[in-house]
């Protein structure tokens, strides 16, 4: 991947037939909205290639839409954690929830963070991933102050260099695959 890569699939012209087929249902769930559709072909197609970094991408996703908000916060820590080249990938909107989703998202897991600070210790991470996809560089930073997950805090440092350290990665540029 290249680096300030925005996909706007999930699909990978090297999987095979019945993984291109699941995650291609996942796509259309999320372009029709159906985000817990989606979010069941993801978890089928990961079932088919475990392990899969772009199809757990596309899990954590379809988990954003379906107001999953700590399943989400998860399964990006888990990516994170075990595959680093991907905090550097940006989804399209077509790959991802709408950006009014993506905000009211935010301000959801804000106010799960008021209500227990101490039990949503793992959702800052969200908040940050929304900056980045939406390219709004004060929800990153927000996002990332927030994090105090022991299982997260060690990615800050380099979350903040990939996520802070340019302009936002909303360019209008999309490599497509």
């Amino acid at each position: 991947l290249a680096h300030r890569t925005e996909l706007d699939t999930f699909v990978d012209p090297g999987m095979e037939a019945r993984v291109s087929q699941v995650t291609g249902q996942a796509e259309q769930a999320m372009r029709d909205g159906d985000y817990f559709r989606a979010e069941d072909r993801f978890s089928l197609a990961l079932k088919l290639n475990p392990g899969n970094p772009i199809l757990e991408a596309g899990l954590a996703n379809a988990q954003i839409g379906a107001g999953l908000y700590r399943s989400a916060a998860i399964s990006l820590t888990f990516l994170y954690r075990k595959h680093p080249e991907m905090i550097d990938v940006g989804w399209s909107e077509s790959a991802r929830p709408t950006r009014t989703r993506m905000l009211l998202a935010a301000d959801d897991v804000r106010k799960m963070i008021d209500r227990d600070p101490g039990g949503s210790n793992g959702l800052g991470i969200l908040i940050a991933y929304i900056g980045r996809q939406l390219g709004d560089r004060p929800l990153i930073e927000e996002g990332l102050d927030l994090i105090r997950d022991p299982r997260v805090i060690s990615l800050v440092p380099q979350l903040r260099k990939i996520w802070l350290s340019e302009a936002p990665h909303d360019s209008g540029e999309t490599e497509t695959r």
